[in-house]
């Protein structure tokens, strides 16, 4: 077998034994909301800010909300929903993680453009070029993780997972008239 075909058969190995869990990850990921659950809901006549609170009943035609803070329960008919998302909490590794990634390109990027200006200033040798650059690039990058990870760990804030209003049926009925249902189905 040769270096090429073996290669590529580790590869397709690889792929294969992270496909599963992928695929859990995926659906770990996906989520309905719950009673339970804590919520950020937009309304038109929300004044400052979303009302934020947990869900404590989902039924048909709207939800039940008890304010954070306060404990005040509000009922809020979906066909008033502007916006709605549930939180997800304060992922500290996942912000650490994000800003490791920021912190490693953005330093190991000036390391790799600053590494040619350094070794240039240094000494009229062109042997110490490619060498000097990589150290630069890689000390950057290693210095840029460690600050991006520890801003990202101490700024973390509480992350939200944006829903979809549900669809809204009203039916109403007129004395003496017809009676009239209508769905509406809102889309962004």
């Amino acid at each position: 077998m040769t270096n090429k075909t073996s290669y590529r058969l580790l590869a397709v190995l690889l792929l294969l034994a992270a496909a599963p869990g992928a695929a859990r990850a995926q659906e770990s990921r996906i989520r309905t909301l719950g009673v339970g659950d804590t919520v950020r809901v937009v309304t038109p006549d929300q004044g400052e800010g979303p009302f934020t609170g947990v869900l404590t009943a989902y039924e048909w035609n709207g939800m039940t909300v008890r304010q954070r803070g306060t404990g005040v329960e509000r009922t809020i008919p979906f066909a008033d929903v502007r916006g709605l998302a549930r939180s997800l909490g304060v992922r500290r590794e996942h912000t650490a993680w994000r800003g490791a990634r920021m912190g490693a390109f953005s330093l190991g990027a000036a390391g790799l453009v600053g590494g040619p200006i350094i070794a240039n200033a240094e000494a009229g040798d062109r042997w110490e070029l490619p060498g000097t650059t990589a150290l630069a690039a890689a000390s950057g990058a290693v210095l840029g993780g460690a600050i991006g990870g520890a801003l990202g760990w101490a700024l973390a804030r509480e992350e939200w997972q944006e829903f979809q209003p549900p669809a809204a049926a009203r039916v109403s009925v007129h004395p003496g008239g017809p009676t009239t249902v209508g769905l509406s189905l809102r889309t962004r």
